[in-house]
């Protein structure tokens, strides 16, 4: 199946998941906990999506919370151009043309939407440097991830907001056969 870029860019655009949340202040990068405690976040940053030939970079603005996730999409300008929602009732994508797809979940609705399911139930997981299940993960001398292996996907950390353990990912690759996103973290906020 040959994909066109509209139906690739939103159903790639849900791999990366978030919403609004503010930067944090600039200084010291905080203590932060032990990432295996942290269940709920937001994040600001950029990404950019390639598959093959064809690609898509922005700005991304995530929330996410165990009960779900609310995600905003925009352009380099900030201009939005797709909102994600996804909980217990099943995931929506609304594009700014207000085309919008429905599913069960974010894994089924990539499905619908590109022609193949995405791992977008372990996105959360590794944007915080944590493998799912089955995920075989490496580590550096610090303790920090170098990469994560898990269900054909390979997700490669390449910058940490510090030099301490329990930092934080700010620049991260996720990637399988031909697509491959880049997502740049600007700024994370934890939530109780």
């Amino acid at each position: 199946m040959k994909l066109r870029f509209p139906r690739f860019s939103a159903a790639l655009l849900l791999l990366t998941m978030a919403a609004c949340a503010p930067l944090p202040p600039a200084g010291p990068v905080p203590e932060r906990p032990e990432h295996e405690a942290i269940r709920a976040f937001a994040l600001e940053g950029r990404f950019s999506i390639k598959a093959g030939n064809e690609g898509q970079s922005g700005r991304i603005a995530w929330s996410h919370w165990p009960e779900g996730d609310n995600v905003l999409f925009l352009s380099p300008l900030g201009q939005g151009m797709a909102t994600l929602e996804a909980d217990a009732t099943g995931a929506r994508l609304e594009l700014a043309d207000r085309r919008s797809y429905s599913a069960a979940t974010p894994d089924e609705l990539t499905d619908k939407v590109l022609g193949r399911p995405l791992p977008l139930r372990r996105v959360p997981r590794w944007v915080l440097g944590l493998p799912g299940p089955g995920g075989n993960q490496t580590r550096d001398g610090n303790g920090q991830p170098l990469s994560i292996q898990e269900e054909g996907w390979r997700v490669d950390y390449l910058a940490w907001e510090s030099d301490a353990p329990r930092a934080l990912p700010t620049l991260l690759r996720i990637s399988r056969d031909d697509v491959e996103l880049k997502l740049h973290i600007d700024g994370w906020s934890l939530k109780p």
